[in-house]
């Protein structure tokens, strides 16, 4: 009989703990931004992180203790955006709409030539 060998010492999380230390060092309270959010505006205590997919999601734990996983992009450590961090107001193009209207032209060109044909 074959017995099955187990594994010896701590057991690894892909969560990234925060310790005493790191907590001094920076705030780890973070606010909910996205707009859809049902904890939008909410303060909650960042308990750990991880990387998936190249986005890094926050483990944060609510008023009622339970845990929540929420990308970084939605609160107010998620980078900052280009267009704003060079002028006070928003852009009037964003890339999407950009993208948007050279398919518009696109179709509009579409349309011109098979009008010039038939």
């Amino acid at each position: 009989m074959r017995f099955k060998k187990f594994r010896t010492g701590p057991i690894r999380s892909r969560w990234t703990k925060v310790t005493a230390l790191q907590s001094n060092k920076h705030s780890e309270c973070v606010i909910i931004t996205h707009p859809f959010h049902p904890l939008t505006g909410s303060r909650l205590k960042k308990s750990s992180s991880k990387s998936f997919n190249n986005n890094e999601i926050l483990r944060l734990e609510t008023e009622s203790g339970k845990l929540i996983a929420i990308p970084r992009e939605w609160t107010d450590r998620a980078d900052v955006d280009l267009y704003q961090s060079f002028s006070d107001s928003p852009p009037s193009l964003s890339f999407t709409h950009l993208l948007q209207l050279v398919e518009f032209t696109n179709v509009l060109k579409q349309a011109k030539s098979k009008k010039l044909k038939g």
